[in-house]
């Protein structure tokens, strides 16, 4: 046997009784796929895999990824916009994350909608770290979480994700509730509702960490439009606040300091909150530079968000100047026609 044959000869037998395991590609779509449901595809996959789910409505409820590490993921529209609807169609949860998932587990590029229940209409995580990415959450209602409940060292990464109306008794977007830590970094949280505290946000007994998030237009009726935290310690970093009503940051207004419970303390950095009514309740570190205002930028004056020449005609008007008199003498003639033709084709330098 000569030297090649030899060594072809003991690989072959190094490997006799066993067998290797290579990551899938698990296709779903209404007909010409491996797949016609998302339940059928995660069943079959194993840690590594890969779900692609076609665009397309997909009318499921109750998706369980059972301790996976794979990846979950939409299609796109030709405009880039996401093309993946799940919805669970007044169904309970959306999607089941609580056998011990971490990162590998990833849920991406996804429209997630039409979930309902007591606790998280689009995500119910326990004890789970998966990574949620470039996913839309909204049309969730329940009595926890509307879109996100997170529960007992349900620890996800939500990443890039747009959080937007969805609705629960507390935590109208996100529930955080005992011993849980989501990391929570550019989302954009709006337009969710709470009947009772938490419109966007509501920690119970949790330490979120939330970096360059934009928390705006959420609401509810007794505390904490754009986040609450009762027996909390968020973190915010880099976040914008903006018009959640009645306030945009509450913690533990009844705290008792005979209670042996430590109070929540909300770390604010870098972030900027306005609006109209109360800004921040509770005790508040504050890192960096933070700013707090009415939302109305220097030069804004029609209050419309943008500094432009309709700020420059509003302004005018109000002297009683005409727009077309350029040298402000109170009629427009001759004079303001050669002081434009003098100044045309120059560059103004600030």
């Amino acid at each position: 046997m000569n030297r090649i044959a030899a060594v072809v000869a003991g690989l072959s037998l190094a490997f006799v009784g066993t067998s290797a395991t290579f990551a899938a590609t698990h296709t779903v779509c209404p007909n010409g796929c491996n797949y016609t449901s998302i339940h059928d595809a995660i069943d079959a996959s194993v840690s590594g895999d890969v779900i692609e789910i076609a665009a397309g409505i997909y009318k499921e409820h109750s998706l369980d990824t059972d301790g996976k590490a794979i990846t979950i993921q939409g299609a796109f529209h030709n405009d880039g916009s996401l093309a993946t609807t799940i919805d669970a169609d007044h169904g309970p949860i959306v999607f089941n994350i609580r056998n011990g998932e971490d990162n590998g587990t990833v849920i991406k590029n996804l429209i997630i909608t039409g979930g309902l229940g007591t606790q998280g209409g689009g995500f119910f995580i326990q004890n789970s770290a998966p990574i949620i990415t470039g996913c839309t959450i909204t049309g969730n209602h329940c009595l926890r979480g509307g879109a996100i409940y997170c529960y007992d060292h349900g620890n996800p990464n939500i990443i890039d994700c747009t959080i937007e109306n969805n609705s629960a008794g507390n935590g109208g977007g996100i529930y955080c509730n005992i011993n849980s830590s989501p990391n929570i970094q550019t989302c954009s949280i709006s337009s969710n509702t709470a009947s009772s505290r938490g419109g966007g946000i509501y920690c119970y007994e949790s330490n979120p960490n939330i970096t360059g998030c934009t928390i705006s237009g959420n609401t509810c009726n007794d505390g904490g439009g754009g986040i609450y935290c009762y027996r909390s310690s968020p973190t915010h970093s880099g976040c914008i606040f903006s018009s959640n009503t009645p306030d945009n940051v509450e913690g533990d207004p009844t705290w008792d300091p005979t209670l042996t419970a430590e109070p929540s303390i909300i770390t604010l950095e870098n972030c900027t909150l306005c609006g109209t009514g109360e800004h921040v309740t509770g005790l508040i570190v504050h890192l960096g530079e933070n700013h707090i205002s009415d939302c109305v930028d220097d030069g804004d004056v029609d209050g419309d968000g943008d500094v432009d020449t309709d700020d420059l005609a509003q302004l005018r008007g109000s002297l009683g100047l005409c727009a077309s008199d350029n040298d402000l003498d109170g009629d427009t003639d001759i004079e303001d026609l050669l002081n434009l033709i003098e100044g045309w084709g120059t560059t103004c330098n600030p």
